[in-house]
């Protein structure tokens, strides 16, 4: 599933089609790897297996999450699984939340949400943060239970105040949108601020959108760039890119091309076609880096092989002008029509100029992504 970018969401639907993604994806990205018991975790792989095989339920709860995230030991979803149970079944309650998320994913157990929403409901009755987030993502989006916004802000706000990082993200969203509670934009961005505050990247990310664009604030590019940088150096590839852009468009801040190709480097080390494009453009107008046409083409292609039109277009053109590559008018002409395929009229305008033989090429190709 392709990551919506906060800075791109133009629409009430996109926030809403958002808000879902939260509910679905954000359980495995950031709470797996951020909610475990601290005392456990320093200990060794086998005084975790002793303890868990003397019924400690912290041990077992410990041992599940090690092999989930394959943490010390090799990466088993049948024995996670196994070891949530274990703990589950004597009342521990983020044991019990996690095993319903296995359940309702189908991992190291039969897919059953039925199954997973006991024992979610079973976690939040015990008060814990997980099961609450966990239940108000499944009466948000009506999964097994009826579809109701009120009671996911009442569990969603339950997890929030134990200053669970993703629910309180979540019920951010909830006011910004009034779902399940009157629309008040102040309200959304405190919740946002609190789960940025916990070290929550994708908060801190929203909040730079937020500053940047001037929704339902005072537009403010230093709190924008401050936010976004905080993702940024977590290694959140949307805010390295939105970090980018800003500085290298001098959007309300001063322009600085070796700071926007910093930004776009890390971005484009994660796989970023879009970032990768965009050095390419920088290495051939020569900002940010020496101009270097050669290695323009090398940062193309690697966006060209991801399938991304604006690099295939681009990296077309260098092989259509024998431009830091070797000519190649066949080569060309099959970049532009994978772009053109993907609705690119860049491309489709220079496939027909190629066709026409025209000595007027089309001045379609600028310094801007």
């Amino acid at each position: 599933m392709t990551i919506l970018l906060p800075s791109r969401l133009a629409s009430k639907s996109s926030w809403l089609w958002y808000l879902g993604y939260v509910c679905a994806i954000l359980v495995v990205t950031i709470i797996f790897s951020r909610c475990r018991r601290q005392p456990a975790r320093n200990s060794s792989s086998q005084d975790i297996i002793v303890a868990a095989k003397k019924g400690d339920t912290e041990a077992q709860c410990e041992l599940a999450m090690r092999y989930f995230e394959g943490r010390g030991m090799s990466k088993d979803n049948l024995e996670a699984a196994k070891w949530f149970r274990q703990a589950a079944n004597q009342g521990e309650a983020t044991s019990e939340a996690y095993l319903g998320i296995l359940y309702c994913r189908g991992q190291g157990v039969p897919e059953d949400a039925v199954a997973g929403l006991k024992w979610i409901q079973r976690s939040a009755e015990q008060g814990d943060p997980l099961g609450e987030y966990f239940l108000a993502c499944a009466y948000f989006n009506g999964q097994v239970v009826q579809k109701d916004a009120t009671e996911a802000v009442k569990w969603c706000r339950k997890a929030a105040e134990r200053k669970l990082p993703a629910a309180e993200m979540l019920l951010g969203h909830f006011y910004r949108e009034g779902l399940g509670v009157p629309k008040d934009q102040g309200e959304g961005i405190k919740w946002y601020r609190r789960a940025a505050d916990h070290g929550l990247a994708e908060a801190q990310l929203i909040l730079g959108w937020i500053y940047f664009r001037g929704d339902g604030t005072a537009k403010n590019a230093r709190e924008a760039v401050k936010w976004y940088t905080k993702a940024a150096d977590q290694g959140d590839v949307n805010a390295q890119e939105n970090l980018a852009l800003m500085y290298s468009k001098g959007d309300n801040i001063p322009q600085d091309f070796a700071q926007a190709a910093k930004w776009h480097v890390k971005a484009a080390s994660q796989g970023d076609p879009k970032a990768q494009t965009a050095i390419g453009i920088m290495y051939a107008a020569g900002q940010g880096f020496d101009r270097d046409v050669a290695q323009a083409a090398k940062w193309y292609e690697k966006a060209a092989d991801q399938g991304f039109a604006e690099a295939q277009v681009r990296l077309g053109k260098l092989y259509e002008d024998g431009n830091g590559v070797p000519q190649d008018k066949s080569k060309a002409v099959a970049l532009y029509k994978k772009a053109a395929a993907q609705g690119n009229s860049k491309a489709q305008l220079l496939l027909n100029h190629i066709n026409s033989q025209s000595d007027v090429v089309p001045p379609l190709l600028d310094s801007k992504l």
